[in-house]
């Protein structure tokens, strides 16, 4: 198995994308951490995947720094070492950029990009112990294209393809990687919600998300957890400071339709 005995931390873990590369890291014989905010979701996440193999999960709001390091220190006394972190909670607020409040502004970016920084600000201490480690953060196409009404997710998800670059180099020579996937539009339950509330026509509005990508349909979320699988596990041991784009062929099709 490519992630034997390997303990990782998935933040977000509980719903989704992040549910997904639970479920790939268990299959591929990990011991994982789930760290979500939701109580109700960590416990079914857990029950659900359980018989897969050793999942547990650690109440932890990523954009409070007590909370995570807590959760990293459990994480250490339950295991002893971290060797994946997987920086995937985030949240996703509507709004051109005059339309945004400063409000919703400092939440996504508190969420989505500073959270990721206490996550690996924390978790690297371990790491660099160790001297070996592969941390893989879950950016955004939006991060490389422009999207409009996605003015401060796409801003915190640019900012967290840039750290990731940043921190790639600065523990390169320790053994620690540092990889970014960027999605397209996944079908999870926060983009199904999207759907149902704004639009008038959920149906249409997801073919027309079909419609955009090249590839004629969105991204199932296992198909992102396999390429946290391949960043996570040794295979890409020569693999730190890139972006992993993983989206159909949204980006370089050259024109929004």
């Amino acid at each position: 198995m490519r992630l034997e005995d390997k303990i990782a931390i998935v933040t977000g873990g509980a719903t989704g994308i992040g549910y997904a590369i639970v479920e790939e890291f268990l299959k591929q014989g990990a011991k994982v951490v789930i760290a979500g905010i939701v109580e109700e979701e960590n416990k079914a996440a857990v029950e659900n995947l359980s018989s897969l193999g050793e999942v547990t999960a650690i109440h932890t709001d990523v954009s409070n720094s007590a909370s995570v390091q807590s959760m990293v220190q459990k994480t250490i006394e339950q295991y002893g070492r971290i060797d994946i972190l997987v920086n995937n909670a985030a949240i996703q607020i509507y709004g051109m950029t005059e339309e945004t409040t400063e409000e919703n502004f400092e939440r996504v970016i508190s969420v989505n990009l500073k959270g990721p920084f206490l996550c690996m600000k924390y978790v690297l201490p371990h790491m660099r112990k160790q001297q070996k480690g592969s941390i893989v953060n879950m950016g955004s196409v939006n991060a490389l294209a422009g999207h409009p009404t996605l003015f401060a997710y796409g801003t915190a998800k640019g900012g967290l393809h840039a750290m990731t670059r940043v921190t790639a180099i600065e523990y390169a020579k320790e053994g620690i990687r540092c990889n970014v996937i960027a999605p397209g539009t996944v079908n999870t339950p926060i983009l199904r919600r999207h759907l149902e509330n704004q639009s008038p026509d959920p149906t249409k509005a997801m073919q027309a998300f079909n419609d955009i990508h090249p590839v004629g349909r969105i991204a199932e979320p296992r198909e992102i957890a396999l390429a946290a699988v391949y960043l996570a596990s040794d295979e890409s041991s020569f693999t730190t400071g890139e972006t992993l784009v993983v989206d159909g062929g949204y980006r370089v099709q050259g024109f929004l339709p």
